[in-house]
């Protein structure tokens, strides 16, 4: 006796069970969903960012941070210590631009050889638009450096905003969410993105501890890294898609 149902709908192998399009489409809706809610909350965090680093940037060319800065500066060198010092010394050449191009380098390499290439071109714009940016800003603002402490040597660069602080930003961030779009186990990412946070934050303060930078120098470097990896998670989808496309056209035509 027949159910008076086609085998299609009774759970057999000619077709979906009933309502699994249905189902699909409700994972669809909500993926894009978030996707979007992250987009539009990643907008509003740079307008955020840009606004203020736009504001703070008046605020220093005018000179209304610098009672600010030296209150932070003195506050840091109230409690320096020989090893904290020694310490910081290795986490600011660790951002320093020949470590940073070391690394940049290592992790193209393995991108490259893992055949993400994808993946190696966007660090690649990530981390030259970001020492691109990190000069005009410096040039537009020429801000002069504070004097740096512990008998270290002075810099003859401009100081506003702080270039370690938006290449570490940049660089750890965009690595950050690059390794972690290949892994699904939620402890592992929120440990490799608890590792880029401390090595941002730490090679911002070393920059104010060793006094290289004003605090302001280095939340207007953070400010606009935040405004430059957005654009580039943004940019990222549409990065390599044309090549992606000729490859698969070539396919369907020699089939």
């Amino acid at each position: 006796m027949t159910t008076g149902y086609p085998l299609a709908y009774a759970g057999g192998s000619n077709g979906p069970a009933p309502g699994s399009g249905d189902s699909k489409l409700n994972v669809e809706y909500h993926r894009m969903h978030r996707a979007v809610a992250a987009v539009l909350a990643g907008l509003a965090l740079a307008i955020l960012c840009g606004l203020f680093f736009a504001w703070l940037g008046e605020e220093v060319l005018d000179g209304e941070t610098l009672h600010f800065d030296n209150r932070i500066l003195a506050l840091v060198h109230g409690d320096s210590r020989p090893a904290l010092t020694q310490g910081l010394l290795l986490v600011t050449w660790i951002g320093s631009t020949a470590p940073v191009i070391a690394l940049t380098l290592v992790a193209l390499a393995v991108f490259w050889l893992r055949n993400r290439r994808r993946d190696a071109v966007v660090l690649a714009i990530t981390i030259v638009g970001a020492s691109v940016l990190m000069y005009f800003l410096k040039i537009g603002f020429h801000r002069v450096r504070p004097p740096p402490y512990f008998g270290l040597a002075p810099l003859q660069s401009f100081s506003f905003p702080s270039g370690h602080s938006l290449v570490a930003f940049c660089f750890y961030g965009v690595l950050a969410h690059l390794v972690n779009s290949r892994i699904q186990q939620f402890a592992v990412r929120a440990g490799i993105w608890a590792l880029a946070v401390l090595m941002v934050l730490l090679i911002g303060f070393s920059r104010i501890y060793l006094g290289f930078h004003y605090p302001t120098d280095v939340l207007a470097g953070y400010a606009a890294g935040i405004v430059w990896v957005f654009a580039i998670v943004l940019a990222e989808p549409l990065i390599g898609r044309h090549k992606n496309n000729s490859i698969k056209e070539r396919y369907v035509e020699n089939r």
